[in-house]
């Protein structure tokens, strides 16, 4: 019975991230994700070794992010959004 309580609060719980994003594309190019898949979030007992782990999973993730960015082109898409939300402004 927990299973299906914990999918439940799962649902809620990504719920308004994704759509959050999906309101919002431009700010979603800007998140970058872990792939931590095989560890369980309400774990409160992490050996230090998936700790560790983890770490280096979100400094892989991360690095590949960052090299794989485009500012320019982030920096070009906010602004065109604020354009866009000031004009309908008005």
């Amino acid at each position: 019975m927990m299973g299906y309580f914990g999918r439940i609060f799962n649902t809620i719980r990504n719920y308004y991230d994704k759509d959050f994003q999906l309101k919002n594309k431009v700010y979603s190019r800007g998140v970058g994700t872990i792939p931590l898949a095989e560890y369980n979030w309400l774990n409160f007992f992490v050996t230090d070794a998936d700790k560790l782990a983890m770490f280096e999973k979100g400094a892989e993730a991360a690095t590949q992010f960052l090299l794989n960015f485009n500012w320019q082109d982030y920096k070009n898409d906010r602004a065109f959004m604020q354009t866009t939300i000031e004009g309908n402004k008005g």
